[in-house]
């Protein structure tokens, strides 16, 4: 019983008893005094247990049928709070429908908005942002899971809105884009959480807004704009990527077995990179529900020659009997040197931290972060229930949590566009590289 029922239920209770009072003080018949006096001296207790029983009674059989007619006027209140009590569990049946522990997290799109074109509009957004939130809004599009994906979309549309933007009258370029950029941030958010990557991005952007000089002609502030954002694409991503797989390539050694887990991109260009200088290894691929995205992983390498074998997370313990490295991607690495990733990895860390396995994590820098997590409670998100379970029928609760949190004691090391970094060093990377990128 949630906390609403149980307080329409109470204030049923309530309206019970002062109308079961009230009936039984309306209706009694006159008694004789001795008789009256005799009654109350010798029963007292009696007498409000039973009323205390018939009311509470009358309150439970009331509150559990809200389709029947109340007779009198306490009926006809209790009969309302019970009508209440069940539009308040109605109105919260999409809550109802995940677990407690993670009823705090926002419901995904998909259920707080049906059909997804009805999403909510604003008349000032750019199209391409509109798009975009259609785009992160379908969990049919890859960019539900890739975070670099994700960061590269919603730069191209950042560019799509600055290069449509003009300056209104009497307004300054870099506060009144910033407000506008804000609007469509807010936008994004709504539809879901952005990642560490993303707000890299755009605390960038923002920077580099606010630097600009209120006498620059806007077509120059929009050109300078429109190439900072593709300089970051390029640096940060792009260029990251390349220089993350040259720095971990080396770590792959002929004759290692290197399981990972799902489908990261950053993992994907370390074993392309090491394959093409001429290592031999193998992978073992380890897969989950309800994405499968690790199958597309083991056909690229299939395809380009590596030997790969492809086993649920449900083997995983046989596994990791035969694997050498783990080599995990990264939707974040956190302050504290926590890792934030696809939901199974920390799972994948456990197993291996358990096998004396090395874990590596390939993450480019963009994705640094002076956030904290502990767990993966506080702060998730959450997928579609029905890509995990049909909830059609019965009274199924479907759980679809994205992301987990691997404790920095289960990682050995983070590989970077920059080398070798301990886990416990991203505060270190923060506040070193924050000065080049200003200067840049």
């Amino acid at each position: 019983m949630t906390k609403a029922e149980r307080r329409a239920f109470q204030e049923a209770q309530r309206a019970h008893k002062a109308a079961a009072s009230a009936a039984s003080s309306g209706s009694a018949k006159p008694k004789p005094a001795g008789a009256a006096a005799a009654a109350s001296t010798s029963a007292p207790g009696q007498q409000q247990s039973s009323n205390a029983a018939s009311a509470a009674a009358a309150a439970t059989s009331t509150a559990g049928n809200s389709v029947d007619k109340p007779s009198t006027p306490g009926g006809a209140a209790a009969g309302s709070l019970a009508s209440l009590a069940a539009t308040t569990s109605s109105s919260h049946s999409s809550t109802s429908k995940t677990l407690s522990l993670f009823s705090h997290l926002p419901a995904p799109l998909t259920e707080r908005t049906k059909p997804l074109h009805s999403l909510p509009t604003r008349s000032t957004l750019h199209p391409a942002v509109l798009t975009l939130g259609l785009q992160l809004a379908d969990p049919s599009t890859s960019l539900l899971y890739g975070a670099n994906a994700r960061a590269r979309a919603m730069l191209d549309a950042f560019k799509a809105l600055i290069a449509d933007y003009s300056t209104p009258p009497d307004a300054v370029l870099s506060r009144h884009l910033t407000q506008l950029l804000g609007t469509h941030i807010s936008y994004l958010s709504d539809i879901r959480p952005l990642t560490p990557g993303m707000g890299s991005a755009i605390r960038q952007l923002k920077h580099d807004i606010s630097v600009l000089s209120p006498d620059m002609p806007d077509h120059e502030a929009k050109e300078h704009l429109l190439d900072r954002i593709d300089t970051f694409i390029q640096e940060r991503i792009t260029l990251a990527l390349t220089g993350l797989a040259q720095n971990a390539a080396p770590k792959i050694k002929d004759g290692d077995v290197i399981l990972t887990y799902a489908h990261s991109s950053a993992v994907r260009h370390v074993l392309l990179t090491a394959h093409k200088q001429g290592r031999k290894f193998e992978t073992i691929v380890v897969d989950a529900r309800p994405t499968s995205e690790g199958r597309d992983l083991a056909r690229l390498l299939i395809a380009e020659g590596v030997p790969t074998t492809y086993v649920l997370i449900s083997g995983l313990g046989y596994a990791m009997r035969e694997a050498t490295k783990v080599l995990l991607g990264a939707n974040g690495m956190l302050a504290n040197g926590a890792l934030l990733a696809r939901i199974g990895s920390a799972q994948v860390a456990l197993m291996a931290s358990r096998k004396n396995v090395p874990v590596i994590v390939a993450c480019e820098t963009y994705k640094f972060t002076n956030g904290i997590m502990v767990d993966s409670i506080v702060f998730n998100e959450l997928g579609d229930p029905r890509m995990v379970v049909d909830e059609a029928e019965g009274k199924v609760k479907g759980l679809n949590l994205l992301f987990d949190v691997t404790p920095p004691e289960f990682l050995t090391v983070v590989i970077t566009e920059l080398g070798l970094v301990p886990v416990t060093s991203v505060p270190v990377v923060l506040r070193e590289y924050k000065p080049l990128l200003e200067q840049s």
